[in-house]
C-alpha cells in the first residue's frame, strides 16, 4: 500500500521517537534543516547499501511517495541516524526495528549476479 508523507511529516515524527519533540510539536526551523540534510544524506548513502530509491534532493514540503513498509524503514532510520545530533540516542528497541526493517528492504532491492559454473556448456545437458 502506498501512503504519502511529506520529509517535514517523516522528520517531526523522527524526532518525536527519540524524544527531541513532543507528541505534538514540530521541528524548529534548525532542527528541520538538520535532520533534512541527514535525509537526503541518508537515501543518498542506501544506493551503496543495495538499496536505491531512486531518490533525488528533498525539500521539507516535498511528498515522499513509498509503499507503507519503506516510510517506515526511513523514519526509523532517520531517527536513530539523528539521535546522536540530537544528544538523545534511539532506544535499543528503535534500533533493533530499525535494523529488521532495512534488513526487510533490502531484501526487496537484492539483485544478485547470475551464478555462473566451472563447467563448460558442453557439459550442461537437460534432457526432456
Amino acid at each position: 500500500r502506498y501512503r504519502m508523507a511529506t520529509a517535514q511529516e517523516i522528520i517531526n515524527r523522527a524526532l518525536r521517537m527519540t524524544g527531541v519533540l513532543p507528541d505534538g510539536e514540530t521541528a524548529t526551523a534548525a532542527q528541520a534543516s538538520d535532520a533534512l540534510n541527514s535525509l537526503n544524506e541518508m537515501l543518498y548513502a542506501w544506493r551503496d547499501r543495495g538499496v536505491d530509491l531512486g531518490h533525488s534532493e528533498l525539500e521539507l514540503g516535498d511528498t515522499i511517495p513509498y509503499q507503507d513498509d519503506h516510510l517506515a524503514c526511513i523514519r526509523y532510520s532517520l531517527a536513530v541516524e539523528i539521535s546522536g545530533d540530537f544528544g538523545r540516542p534511539a532506544s535499543q528497541d528503535i534500533q533493533y526495528r530499525q535494523q529488521q526493517l532495512f534488513l526487510a528492504l533490502q531484501a526487496q532491492y537484492c539483485n544478485p549476479p547470475m551464478m555462473a559454473t566451472d563447467f563448460p556448456q558442453s557439459h550442461c545437458v537437460v534432457e526432456f
